[in-house]
């Protein structure tokens, strides 16, 4: 569930889009014959704020969502390495330095096929 700040920056990019999208409309049909002379400027520069204002709160909250899922992938990163048996690397493995690589390399499916501390499936080590 999203939390106070996601809603607010969604409810704001919602508004100044539905208010930019409605002055367009009105602008371009009911307000058209009103907008003639001093009104026209003023009008549309609203416009272009409202407009600038919602692109510039999607941007905003693009980067937040980004930010958070790169925040959930290392929590989940973290769990699946902790989760893992630290007896199934064992001490010829050249120590904790050495067995994170090997994890990360295994997770990724990078371990070579002539590792020997890793041989193929079906191997008779």
């Amino acid at each position: 569930m999203p939390n106070s700040a996601t809603a607010l920056r969604r409810w704001l990019g919602t508004f100044s889009l539905a208010v930019a999208f409605a002055m367009l409309i009105w602008g371009q049909t009911l307000l058209k014959p009103y907008l003639q002379g001093d009104l026209f400027l003023p009008y549309w520069l609203l416009f272009l704020i409202f407009t600038c204002s919602s692109v510039g709160i999607s941007l905003l909250d693009f980067f937040a969502v980004r930010r958070a899922i790169k925040d959930d992938i290392a929590v989940l990163k973290a769990k699946a390495l902790g989760g893992i048996d630290r007896s199934v690397c064992s001490q010829k493995t050249g120590g904790p330095i050495v067995k994170k690589k090997l994890l990360m390399r295994l997770l990724r499916g990078r371990v070579e096929r002539n590792d020997p501390q890793n041989p193929p499936e079906g191997s008779s080590h």
